[in-house]
């Protein structure tokens, strides 16, 4: 039978556990904020949106992250994944690439990318309705796959498929945002551009094919179907690698 102090001392550990891990998310949100703030005289951008850090400081980062990897889950650092072939972003950039999204409560936006499903469900409280292409190596195990779809289990507004995310998904299309999580050389994919709504916005990483530069890159679709573009900051990523039709 558990006495009275016992159970104190339990709930005491518990939720002391719990404010740890606010802490951290706490620590992480201040992180990106001093991030972007230095970084804003080279994207213009010195403030994420409160909503975005909100979301971020409420779901857990470790949900999505291999164990081994969970002590950094909150550092502003990328991490590796499914054998180092591939970087999850550190969460400056994620927070920084959702932000230039602009996403709205009854956006419908598309995302695509190898990535963990912690992107997903971050635009998942953001948006209406969000679907997400797992750019998986035609090598790929089964069981990575799995675990994405088991971390995203919980977030009902979310639709994963492993496929070809340089053409989009058409028969979801059209998308009020559409962010590429992994780099593409010279060209935003015109699929991309063609499966956006009037005022859409393209967030992608663009490698120079000459200097091997890459640059996160926002293009705007225009009501008449012309495209705007803007530079942001310079990053590292892996690139997008050949998926399966959908």
């Amino acid at each position: 039978m558990i006495t009275l102090v016992t159970a104190i001392a339990l709930l005491a550990f518990l939720t002391g556990d719990e404010t740890y891990q606010a802490k951290e998310r706490r620590f992480m949100i201040s992180e990106i904020q001093m991030t972007a703030f230095v970084t804003g005289l080279h994207t213009g951008l010195y403030k994420i949106d409160e909503k975005v850090l909100n979301v971020m400081g409420q779901i857990p980062r470790t949900n999505f992250l291999d164990s081994e990897h969970s002590f950094y889950a909150y550092k502003n650092v990328a991490l590796p994944m499914v054998s180092e072939r591939y970087i999850i972003p550190e969460p400056f950039l994620t927070a920084m690439m959702i932000h230039l999204m602009g996403v709205h409560k009854a956006d419908t936006v598309l995302e695509i990318g190898y990535g963990t499903g912690y992107e997903a469900a971050i635009l998942s409280k953001l948006a209406k309705k969000v679907y997400t292409i797992k750019q998986q190596n035609p090598l790929g195990k089964a069981s990575e796959a799995s675990n994405v779809e088991n971390s995203l289990a919980e977030y009902r507004n979310v639709q994963s498929v492993i496929g070809n995310g340089i053409h989009g998904w058409p028969r979801k299309a059209p998308f009020d945002a559409i962010l590429v999580k992994q780099a593409i050389s010279d060209m935003p994919p015109q699929a991309l551009i063609d499966q956006l709504t009037p005022y859409g916005r393209l967030v992608i990483p663009i490698e120079d094919s000459t200097t091997h530069e890459q640059r996160v890159m926002v293009y705007l679709k225009m009501p008449d179907g012309s495209v705007q573009s803007r530079e942001t900051l310079y990053v590292k990523m892996t690139h997008l690698l050949p998926g399966q039709d959908i």
